[in-house]
């Protein structure tokens, strides 16, 4: 009969953990990259037509708030409970591994199999549509747009099979050009301002009622969607 010593025990449990490959820019590159995608470029007409005016601005100020307070648990969580796994570890060890955690970890894995899938399907969609101002006569062919996407999304896939370190300098790369994206499209959004639009508020704009709140919710929910 063998025994352990608690050395080895430890050199064990110290190789059997995953390795920290990953620094703090490469952390917010992958985090900003993952928040800003295509969705803020894609949503923003629907999102203006919940309230039908200016005053759909005021989702985007609950959609950040919201996003502010989400990310303030997110980071006390990841302080409390240091491990990888995400949701996942959180609903886990907050609600009990033998009680209702273990349910609730498993009903968000497979719930993101889903939601998941759907996040990448709308980005390739819209890379897909953004492409159609480049090549217009893609939009003409029935099956051009959904090809593209598809093809999109298999590229995405052999992107991302390789190492860590090297997803991590592919994202810095991504991420230097989403800003550059994210600073033009503000930049020329600025310089194209017209106040008259941008404080035309229809009658009754901010008439409190049941469809404004509808309209607030619809509009929050597409602002998180983008968040």
């Amino acid at each position: 009969m063998t025994s352990t010593t608690p050395a080895a025990a430890q050199t064990g449990a110290e190789t059997s953990r995953l390795p920290r490959s990953l620094g703090l820019l490469n952390a917010i590159s992958i985090n900003m990259s993952n928040m800003v995608g295509t969705g803020p470029f894609i949503t923003v007409p629907a999102i203006v037509a919940t309230l039908g005016g200016p005053q759909s601005l005021l989702a985007w100020l609950v959609g950040a708030l919201l996003a502010i307070a989400d990310g303030l648990v997110f980071a006390e969580l990841g302080a409390a409970i240091p491990a990888s796994g995400g949701s996942y570890i959180f609903l886990r060890e907050c609600f009990g591994r033998r009680r209702w955690g273990h349910m609730l970890a498993w009903i968000f894995v497979w719930q993101f199999l889903f939601s998941g899938t759907l996040e990448i399907a709308t980005s390739s969609i819209g890379m897909a549509e953004y492409t159609g101002f480049l090549w217009p006569g893609l939009l003409s062919y029935r099956w051009g747009i959904k090809l593209l996407a598809a093809g999109i999304t298999a590229l995405a896939m052999v992107a991302l099979y390789r190492k860590i370190q090297d997803i991590a300098r592919l994202m810095l790369v991504l991420w230097i050009g989403m800003l550059i994206t994210a600073a033009w499209v503000i930049f020329t959004g600025m310089t194209h301002l017209d106040p008259k639009l941008l404080f035309d508020f229809p009658p009754g704009a901010w008439k409190i009622g049941l469809p404004f709140m509808l309209g607030l919710g619809n509009g929050t929910m597409l602002v998180m969607f983008n968040f």
